[in-house]
């Protein structure tokens, strides 16, 4: 059987001789699709409330980035063998830093300047300041233009639940894809997003190749602490602990993982 790209039956051999046959009561399952800032966002649930305006406030936050016109490029992955939500909640805070990232990220952009913003739709979003009040990858990926002030001055995390994860500098943004292959272990698949002049620049993949090393030794860190973590909630005596407050953006995903499970 044939199908066109809309779904629809185009061609059933000998079912012309089938008492009833109508193709156009036939078709492949539609599944709901929504673009939100030239990401394309699929639904299996036809009932569920449109994204977008669940996420109008942080459309405005992003707006200056015009995420549509960015270029992607496949950046790195890797699999890890942990539950998908021990990554998101590894991605999702800062507050790890301090021990984690000692002596890689922590000096440049340290914990305890970091804010968490409080949220109205299914999505998290904290800022991270640097302390030159300089864009942190600006040596790799120079600032676009237009940008605000403040965001020469901060790294932007942004999750829109569940499987969403944004890494903003002034330069470039790295796309966090998750590819669960299971309860116990995915793939984590990054993409790197700039503007197509950036992109058009002959230095360009050399660039990236620097972003790539760079950010590989800090993957290294949380793929250890992640181990780590993995290894505890799996324990029989592990229990639930009192979150810091720069775990607010971990709260927030919980208590939207909590709000699906009591529909």
């Amino acid at each position: 059987w044939g199908y066109a790209a809309d779904g629809a039956l185009m061609a059933a051999p000998m079912m012309h001789k089938t008492e009833g046959f109508d193709r156009h009561h036939i078709g492949l399952p539609r599944i709901r699709t929504e673009v939100w800032q030239g990401f394309i966002f699929a639904n299996f649930d036809s009932e569920a409330p449109a994204l977008g305006p669940q996420l109008e406030t942080l459309s405005k936050v992003l707006a200056p980035f015009q995420m549509e016109r960015l270029v992607v490029s496949e950046f790195a992955r890797y699999a890890v063998n942990w539950n998908w939500k021990v990554s998101l909640e590894n991605f999702t805070e800062g507050y790890h830093q301090m021990a984690v990232h000692a002596n890689s990220i922590e000096p440049y952009i340290p914990a305890r300047l970091q804010t968490y913003d409080d949220v109205d739709g299914p999505y998290n979003l904290f800022w991270m300041p640097s302390v030159n009040r300089r864009p942190l990858f600006e040596q790799l990926m120079p600032p676009m233009t237009g940008l605000p002030a403040e965001y020469h001055e901060k790294v932007i995390v942004v999750n829109v639940f569940p499987l969403f994860h944004l890494l903003i500098d002034a330069g470039m943004v790295l796309w966090l894809d998750w590819e669960p292959r299971g309860v116990v272990d995915h793939d984590l698949r990054w993409r790197l997003l700039v503007t197509p002049e950036a992109a058009a620049e002959p230095d360009f993949e050399a660039r990236k190749l620097g972003l790539v090393s760079l950010m590989k030794a800090v993957w290294a860190e949380d793929n250890s602490s992640c181990d780590g973590v993995n290894l505890g909630v799996r324990s029989r005596l592990a229990t639930v602990g009192r979150p810091c407050f720069m775990e607010k953006s971990v709260l927030q995903f919980q208590q939207w993982l909590t709000d699906c499970y009591s529909r």
